[in-house]
């Protein structure tokens, strides 16, 4: 079925006239007469009675012109909703995050993202590192935050920026007044990790800060999720070292206070599949880097929460 013949039948039925509907078509009366009938032809329906007066619809012209509208209308937002997406305009977006991100990072790109391309349709979850890389490769992430460039090949990367650690203190702490303190000084208070299992790379670091400044930290909590450090900071149960964005996260009887004495900081990369970017994902990855266009490691200061 030709749709321009569809086209030409839902105009005649509407003007109910050949000569208007000829002009309204911008063809002439006799290719319009001929389309009409290879339609009736193919649909083995009569969908006009014609005489030398009028036009007039049978009853199965008026319930086919009905559909007929309905499903131009559709093809034609269909056309305009599919261009949108070719242009990155439109469409859907899974985006996973590892938790600290969502106090600085996060907000900002999505909000910059989203005045530009208001009808994309965005889908966020919060996942470790470990987790997000099997859905990235299989396609049901198309980007995410990471603390490590991925390596697998399938994949691709930038890394977005580096933020230094502070520590997170009980404020009743000896030292949570100081501007800055010595890793080496928390020597002898109990550590709150995130577990190896779900974020190795950041529990590995935290790790490797404390033997670098000559002790092995005593270890009271392991956790599934960064915040929940915070929170057991709060409840008195140790200390922890956290990515400074996680400042955001205020909570009584907290203080961050910065570190004077560790120059490593905690990455952030974007990752994405290498060969099958949508234009959605292709846009998101432009509005990352034009929203954060170099490093931002010197965050420091301390702050209570």
């Amino acid at each position: 079925m030709n749709l321009r013949h569809v086209h030409y039948f839902v105009t005649l039925a509407e003007e109910l006239n050949f000569t208007r509907a000829a002009a309204r078509c911008h063809i002439e009366q006799a290719p319009l007469s001929r389309a009409i009938k290879t339609l009736e032809r193919e649909l083995g329906l009569t969908l006009l009675i014609r005489n030398t007066r009028n036009v007039e619809l049978t009853p199965a012209g008026r319930l086919f012109c009905d559909c007929a509208r309905v499903a131009l209308e559709e093809l034609e937002l269909g056309a305009r909703r599919a261009r949108r997406a070719q242009e990155g305009a439109a469409g859907q977006l899974t985006i996973a995050h590892v938790g600290s991100t969502v106090y600085e990072l996060l907000p900002s790109i999505i909000r910059t993202f989203k005045r530009g391309h208001p009808r994309v349709d965005l889908r966020i979850r919060q996942l470790t590192t470990r987790e997000q890389i099997p859905g990235l490769i299989a396609g049901d992430i198309d980007v995410g935050f990471v603390r490590v460039a991925p390596g697998s090949g399938q994949l691709a990367a930038t890394r977005l920026y580096a933020e230094p650690f502070v520590c997170a203190i009980p404020d009743w702490h000896p030292l949570a007044g100081r501007e800055s303190v010595a890793l080496g000084e928390l020597a002898s208070s109990p550590f709150i990790t995130l577990m190896r299992s779900p974020a190795p790379s950041l529990h590995q670091q935290v790790l490797d800060l404390c033997r670098k400044a000559g002790f092995e930290p005593r270890i009271a909590q392991e956790v599934e999720q960064i915040e929940s450090t915070v929170g057991l900071v709060a409840s008195g149960i140790g200390v922890a070292l956290v990515p400074a964005s996680l400042r955001k996260l205020s909570i009584r009887s907290v203080c961050y206070v910065p570190l004077c004495d560790v120059a490593e900081q905690v990455e952030v990369w974007l990752a994405w599949p290498r060969e099958h970017a949508s234009p959605v994902t292709q846009a998101f990855l432009q509005c990352a880097r034009e929203t954060l266009p170099g490093p931002r490691g010197a965050q420091a200061g301390g702050r209570r929460a």
